[in-house]
């Protein structure tokens, strides 16, 4: 999107439909090819083949990330803005904490507070990590129990 900033909807649609083709031609005929090499030359020839390409197109995926990061300024002006906003929410959230723990009396009590809130602090950041939000959505699913059996299935059969 901050490519296609300021211009037609058009060309982000257009952008978004060519790189998914890419994607699934690359979905599509990188399994084929690797079965030609093994059946037409070798294994061990397919094996040094697939090494040399991935050790290749590393290096052609960082040029071009590099190349296009560096072509385009807004892509660099993003990051900066998205890393201001979130030292801008850390700064307000600990400025909450401080201003709750200056009103909070000194007791007994209070450091059991401090822990239950410690532990409702500790919970709350590994719940807003994606990784676990997806898993959660993910378990929340009809489909979540029969992929779990598929997955073990899989893991039986391939041991």
């Amino acid at each position: 999107m901050v490519i296609c900033e300021g211009q037609p909807p058009e060309l982000l649609t257009k952008m978004n439909s060519v790189t998914r083709r890419i994607d699934l031609c690359c979905k599509l005929l990188a399994p084929v090819i690797t079965g030609f090499i093994i059946s037409f030359v070798s294994l061990k020839a397919s094996a040094i083949t697939l090494a040399l390409w991935n050790t290749v197109s590393v290096w052609v995926e960082y040029w071009l990330f590099t190349s296009v990061y560096e072509g385009i300024p807004a892509l660099g002006q993003s990051s900066q803005k998205r890393m201001a906003r979130l030292l801008q929410c850390d700064q307000e959230m600990n400025n909450l904490s401080s201003e709750e723990d200056s009103l909070l009396p000194v007791t007994e009590c209070s450091s059991e507070f401090a822990d239950r809130k410690w532990n409702k602090k500790i919970s709350d950041k590994i719940s807003e990590i994606p990784y676990v939000a997806a898993w959660r959505v993910y378990l929340q699913q009809e489909v979540a129990l029969p992929g779990l059996a598929l997955a073990l299935l899989f893991f039986t059969v391939l041991r």
